[in-house]
C-alpha cells in the first residue's frame, strides 16, 4: 500500500506525465487578462478564422473593432479628404 507522498506515487505520476501527449496549444503562457479561447490551426475554426458562434457575437466584435480610437484617425482622415 502506498502512503501519501511515497516514492511509488511520485514515480507513477511522472511516468504518466512523461508519456502523455504534449499539448502545444495550451503550453504557451497567456496574459492574466487574456480570456480568448485557443483554437488549433488544423481545425475548421482555426483555418478559416471563424471565432464567433452567433451572429450577435459577430456584430458585437465588428462594432468594437470599428469604434476603437485608432479607427477614429481613419474616419477623421477620410472625412477630411471628402
Amino acid at each position: 500500500m502506498a502512503t501519501a507522498g511515497s516514492s511509488e506515487q511520485y514515480l507513477k505520476f511522472f511516468e504518466t506525465y512523461g508519456r502523455a501527449p504534449r499539448d502545444e496549444l495550451n503550453s504557451i503562457p497567456k496574459n492574466p487578462n487574456d480570456f480568448r479561447e485557443r483554437v488549433e490551426r488544423d481545425s475548421i475554426r482555426g483555418r478559416y478564422a471563424v471565432f464567433h458562434e452567433t451572429v450577435e457575437m459577430y456584430l458585437y466584435r465588428q462594432w468594437r473593432a470599428h469604434t476603437c480610437p485608432r479607427v477614429a484617425v481613419f474616419w477623421v482622415g477620410s472625412f477630411a479628404l471628402m
